[in-house]
């Protein structure tokens, strides 16, 4: 779990209320977008309170114990369970407003905690599965609730503490130095709360308090009662908390950390990769899945990462959802990927875990969309669907992913002519590094072209370039012969059909336009199995981003048609300052002799990325 405060967020606030008004005003359009008011259910009255109120204390674990003269004293006759409501990082006794926004829980308002099943003391096990506080790092995922000083009630009263769905997580109270466990429902005396707060951390430990599908089940609501020696109930407070909405990771935002398979490409095409990430400053961990039978690890794992807020910006937890195609599938990867700050948790599918996996690798983010009538400051997700199998990501997952508000409605896309289904084929994202103006795009989208492969194709021999055939590792024709078959260019052509109507359907659903698109010679064959269209060249759009970094796959001993192709990637990236690296696999024409698949960097590489602005409730104050 890291703590950082981005100094840049301000600026980029400032730009988007610049360009499309402040973030709690989003322009109205018919573009799906965030609605602030209305996520997960629930409207908030009200906008989030002058964080300068008095009477707060920080919220930060660290510094619970410090009073730093901070008066923390709360009006007479009046009990108070307060939480960070307004998530300024500090939880506020005084403040009515504080206090009103505890009791509901939107993208604008409420307590917010995390699922506490990172490994912060490197024991193997994740925190929240056993019954203390594991070192200082895993106290930073606990989220404070205080319970205020009520001096005015009679020392014959009885304190209460309850929780609905506390059962899904636990409480700990602050003794000196060390945490307690508490259990619920908990009581206190009076003379607990005679001068001083009592502090507690809540630990989420239960998915379902993130994955299960009704809210009501996702919720945790704390009661505070005072209790007369008669039994009849003095006094009363309650506050209301929730997980942090999931982000998904753009390919363009900064690389924290790779992961993939070591039989998933040769160890040469590995030790190029390692060697160029760490001169990035990225680690790779490369993972042995071979006895567990694991294909590509993209298909296995969807990193998203949820975010706290606290006393120092803010407390993040990444959280891989796998999918496995068995439980000890399953158990190897969460074994695998757990560590301090990383969460791995099976993906909801609602299906029985040897029943098949879920295809994870076919859901994507946009780069953020700020611009014009777009207001999606984390990007949009979208996913490839085939309308004929109807075949997609699980009901259940793609469910949780619209209900998390932060980046839109899921945007299906109909790629039932592609063989994987995979829109990673035939789209990416590069990062545009050029002055962009005010709200403009700091991203290009390339978009896979055969129309124009085969015109260049056409214009290469013309020229008197390439009368001889090429000999390849496989031994089969060049790329100019093959784009001269009738049947290829046939195939080719009803492919760019296909490829014109996705790509007129997938543009206004995120604003944007044919500037903001890098047209990519690519051409594409039929599976021998299934007739669906496989790109010859995946790496063209299935590559990995690292920065200025655009990483591709050449084939090994490629020829000169391949060189071409190079060559105009090159050409068509140099105006927006991108850096295209190519890394060396198996020649791309051998699936078309053994039926092999020959992935993509996109395809062997999971990345664990760092969005630039984590603190996602300042966009909704």
């Amino acid at each position: 779990m890291k703590r950082t405060i981005d100094s840049g967020l301000l600026v980029l606030v400032l730009l988007a209320a610049a360009c499309a008004g402040s973030p709690g005003s989003a322009p109205e359009t018919g573009l799906p977008k965030v609605d602030v008011g209305s996520v997960l259910d629930e409207d908030v009255a009200g906008d989030s309170h002058d964080p300068a109120a008095d009477g707060e204390m920080a919220s930060g674990v660290d510094s619970l114990l410090a009073t730093d003269g901070t008066d923390v004293g709360t009006s007479p006759a009046v009990l108070n369970l307060a939480t960070d409501a307004d998530r300024n990082g500090k939880v506020s006794f005084t403040d009515p407003e504080d206090e009103k926004l505890e009791e509901n829980w939107s993208l604008k308002s409420g307590a917010v905690f995390l699922l506490n099943l990172d490994d912060d003391d490197g024991d193997g096990l994740a925190d929240a599965l056993d019954e203390v506080v594991n070192g200082p790092e895993d106290a930073l995922d606990l989220t404070p609730v205080y319970l205020a000083p009520a001096p005015w009630l009679p020392v014959t009263a009885t304190l209460e503490l309850t929780a609905e769905n506390g059962q899904l997580g636990r409480l700990f109270r602050r003794l000196d130095e060390d945490w307690e466990a508490l259990s619920l429902p908990a009581t206190f005396s009076v003379m607990e709360l005679q001068n001083d707060p009592i502090i507690l951390g809540f630990e989420a430990r239960d998915p379902a308090l993130l994955l299960s599908p009704a809210k009501e089940d996702r919720v945790v609501r704390l009661t505070l009662t005072a209790w007369g020696a008669g039994g009849e109930m003095l006094a009363a407070d309650s506050a209301v908390l929730h997980h942090a909405p999931l982000l998904f990771t753009s390919t363009l935002w900064p690389v924290k950390e790779v992961w993939t398979l070591e039989q998933a490409a040769p160890a040469s095409a590995m030790a190029n990769l390692s060697e160029l990430l760490a001169v990035s400053g990225v680690p790779m961990t490369i993972l042995d899945g071979a006895e567990e039978g694991l294909g590509t690890l993209t298909e296995l794992v969807l990193v998203a990462l949820a975010v706290r807020p606290d006393a120092a910006g803010h407390a993040v937890i990444y959280y891989p959802l796998l999918a496995a195609p068995s439980p000890v599938s399953m158990a190897w990867l969460k074994a695998r990927l757990l560590g301090a700050g990383v969460a791995p948790l099976p993906a909801p599918s609602g299906l029985d875990e040897s029943a098949g996996v879920p295809h994870l690798g076919n859901i994507e983010s946009s780069p953020v969309l700020l611009a014009g009538e777009m207001f999606l400051p984390y990007g949009r997700l979208y996913y490839g669907w085939n309308s004929q199998s109807q075949q997609g990501p699980p009901e259940q997952l793609l469910e949780l992913l619209a209900r998390q508000g932060l980046q839109g409605e899921p945007v299906a896309v109909d790629t039932k002519f592609l063989h994987s289904g995979h829109l990673s084929e035939v789209l990416s994202w590069v990062p545009y590094t050029g002055d962009p103006g005010c709200c403009g795009k700091g991203f290009r989208m390339l978009f896979a072209d055969p129309a124009l492969a085969l015109a260049l194709m056409d214009a290469w021999v013309a020229d008197g370039q390439g009368a001889a055939s090429l000999d390849t590792p496989v031994g089969v024709t060049s790329l100019v012969d093959l784009a001269s078959d009738v049947e290829v260019r046939a195939f080719n052509e009803e492919t760019a059909e296909q490829l014109a109507d996705l790509y007129h359907a997938f543009l206004p659903e995120f604003g944007l336009e044919e500037d903001d698109v890098i047209r990519v010679p690519a051409l594409f064959f039929p599976h021998p199995l299934t007739g669906g269209a496989v790109p010859l060249l995946p790496a063209i759009t299935d590559a990995f981003v690292v920065g200025k970094h655009y990483l591709v796959a050449a084939p090994i001993a490629g020829g000169e048609s391949f060189a071409l192709l190079a060559a105009w990637l090159n050409e068509a990236l140099a105006p927006i300052n991108a850096v295209v690296t190519f890394i060396p696999l198996p020649h791309p024409l051998s699936q078309l002799v053994h039926g092999e698949e020959i992935p993509g960097l996109h395809q062997l590489l999971v990345g664990r990325r760092k969005p630039d602005n984590v603190e996602w409730w300042l966009w909704f104050m």
